[in-house]
């Protein structure tokens, strides 16, 4: 069996979380998709920051494919 799931770098780890359950439950990553920057709305190209702010609609994320047998 297998399952592709989204990792995004949010406050929480949550994601983070989830990765490492799912390998305590005995699946194993097999690829990892790097899909780079994201961001929304103004300035968002500046990596989120603007005038010392830091917006929350930016950030990394990858795509993960596990696998479980």
């Amino acid at each position: 069996m297998q399952m592709i799931i989204e990792v995004e770098d949010t406050d929480e780890w949550s994601d983070i979380e989830k990765v490492n359950n799912l390998l305590q439950d005995g699946w194993k990553v097999i690829n990892m998709i790097p899909m780079g920057a994201y961001g929304y709305g103004y300035n968002a190209s500046t990596g989120g920051a603007y005038q010392n702010q830091a917006f929350e609609d930016s950030g990394f994320a990858s795509l993960l494919l596990l696998e479980k047998k």
